[in-house]
């Protein structure tokens, strides 16, 4: 049963993170508003967040729906990364690591703000802090790729 919540916990992330995307926003935009819509998710299903990534399942990677929700959210935070990475004519062979630091930050930061008491600022503190570690984040990509390619 907890599977099942997890997965749809998933599928609901990904859903919040689609929803923050618009037709008209730049690879970069886009790769900030999946950051967003990540921390956003966390700090509105705080219970639904530390399950799907807490110890609760032993191993996720049993249930075979839970396992595909999750690589399918992943796989919408790569496929930004490649594109930004395109856009500044930079190999997208790099964007499966590249995403694994941004998610790793981005989830450290929900983690943090999740664990923290809630008070009325938290959804505006939230995007503050992500626009924030956005620019770090964004800026290190763009900066490592170019290093590493000289």
């Amino acid at each position: 049963m907890l599977a099942a919540i997890a997965t749809k916990g998933f599928e609901q992330l990904t859903t919040k993170r689609l929803e923050m995307l618009t037709i008209s926003m730049s690879a970069e935009e886009r790769l900030r508003a999946l950051m967003l819509g990540y921390v956003l998710f966390a700090i509105e299903r705080p219970a639904l967040f530390n399950l799907m990534f807490g110890s609760e399942l032993a191993d996720k990677d049993d249930y075979e729906e839970l396992r595909m929700a999750s690589i399918a959210s992943f796989r919408l935070l790569m496929h930004a990364i490649a594109d930004h990475l395109q856009a500044h004519k930079l190999p997208a062979s790099y964007a499966e690591a590249a995403a694994v630091h941004v998610w790793s930050a981005t989830h450290g930061l929900s983690t943090l703000l999740v664990h923290r008491q809630q008070n009325p600022r938290q959804k505006l503190q939230a995007t503050e802090q992500c626009r924030a570690l956005a620019n770090v984040l964004i800026a290190g990509l763009t900066a490592d790729i170019k290093g590493s390619t000289s």
